[in-house]
């Protein structure tokens, strides 16, 4: 019981550790246990631009001296207003009086980073089973997609299905759901697989085809894109939940 109490300890004194949201304007959205030298340090550091240089669809560490942030990609559909969540600065190292924030064991830390980046993925869940008041013609086509996300649909498909001009379809699309038709779609497919990598001991290729994605490498890369995990990181994290 010992160990596990500390492993508790370990996991509790990480979920303290400064967080905030920051856009690529240096412009903090949200913070949480954030003091001014912290917010300082972040902003003396240059974090965004140290973002930019890397890969803005995936979580980055960013070490400088004794500190560390790391900065997860929180919304980036358009990557001109894309925002990250930053959690740190911290420290590893114990001293007498840390100015930031010490963490006793990293380990606890990559559990919390994954329990985030379940959250975020939750946070693009699909609502458009949901979505009311949308003219006749979008109704039909989301109660279509709904029917048979599972096999290859296509723009294309859709349109001539209903009879309906491509260019108008898609505006008519983005004006009342708020998003793209593709961009529903594979949002779509990835919720219905979440459900089967969480329920199901199902291989990812045997799901990808499932939900309508015809290989394995485009479902991972599109499941990633949409909820900043891979598949198999989420069926890990899933399972600790």
């Amino acid at each position: 019981m010992t160990a596990l109490y500390t492993k508790l300890d370990n996991f509790f004194n990480c979920c303290n550790v400064p967080l905030s949201i920051i856009d690529l304007n240096s412009n903090f959205l949200y913070e949480h246990n954030l003091n001014k030298l912290s917010k300082f340090t972040l902003l003396n550091l240059n974090i965004v631009d140290k973002i930019i240089k890397n890969d803005l669809n995936s979580p980055q560490e960013i070490i400088s001296e004794h500190l560390k942030i790391v900065a997860i990609p929180f919304a980036n559909n358009n990557k001109n207003s894309a925002t990250f969540l930053l959690l740190g600065p911290y420290t590893i190292q114990l001293e007498e009086n840390n100015t930031f924030y010490y963490i006793n064991c990293e380990k606890g830390l990559t559990y919390f980073i994954k329990l985030l980046k379940l959250f975020l993925s939750y946070k693009n869940t699909c609502s458009c089973e949901k979505i009311s008041d949308v003219s006749p013609i979008i109704k039909e086509s989301l109660d279509y997609v709904h029917k048979n996300y599972s096999k290859q649909i296509t723009i294309d498909d859709i349109c001539d299905k209903f009879k309906i001009n491509k260019c108008y379809f898609c505006y008519m699309f983005k004006k009342e759901t708020g998003q793209t038709f593709i961009n529903y779609l594979n949002n779509y497919k990835i919720e219905k697989s979440k459900n089967l990598l969480e329920n199901t001991n199902m291989t990812l290729l045997d799901i990808s085809l499932e939900v309508g994605f015809n290989n394995q490498s485009y479902y991972s890369t599109i499941f990633k894109k949409y909820t900043n995990m891979t598949p198999l990181e989420y069926r890990e994290t899933a399972l600790y939940t």
